[in-house]
C-alpha cells in the first residue's frame, strides 16, 4: 500500500464527510448504522474506505474515523492510515482529535 496515496484519500474523505455533514446527521447514524465502506481505485490500486461515527460515553462530540486499506487484503496485521476528527453539537469540527 503506498501510505502517500492513502493519506491523501483518507484527508479528502474525512475533509468531504466533515463538511456535508450535520451534527443531528451524526446521531442519526451513530443509532444506526455507524460504519459505512466503500472502494476506491487511485493509482490502480483499490482501496476500502471505512468511516465510523460513535460518541464516547458521556461526550457530547462525535469522533468522525476514516480508515484506508487496500481492499480485499486478508492479514491479521494489515496495513492501515487513519484520520479522525470530532464535531461538536454547534457544528465545530476539531481535526486530530
Amino acid at each position: 500500500m503506498d501510505k502517500q496515496v492513502a493519506g491523501r484519500l483518507a484527508d479528502e474523505q474525512l475533509d468531504a464527510w466533515q463538511r456535508g455533514t450535520t451534527y443531528p446527521e451524526l446521531a442519526y447514524a451513530d443509532d444506526n448504522s455507524s460504519s459505512t465502506t466503500r472502494e476506491l481505485v487511485a493509482d490502480g490500486v483499490t482501496y476500502a474506505i471505512t468511516s465510523t461515527v460513535y460518541r464516547e460515553q458521556g461526550q457530547q462530540a462525535y469522533t468522525m474515523s476514516v480508515r484506508v486499506t487496500v481492499a480485499g487484503k486478508k492479514s491479521l496485521f494489515r496495513s492501515a492510515v487513519s484520520r479522525h476528527g470530532r464535531m461538536f453539537p454547534d457544528g465545530r469540527f476539531a481535526p486530530g482529535a
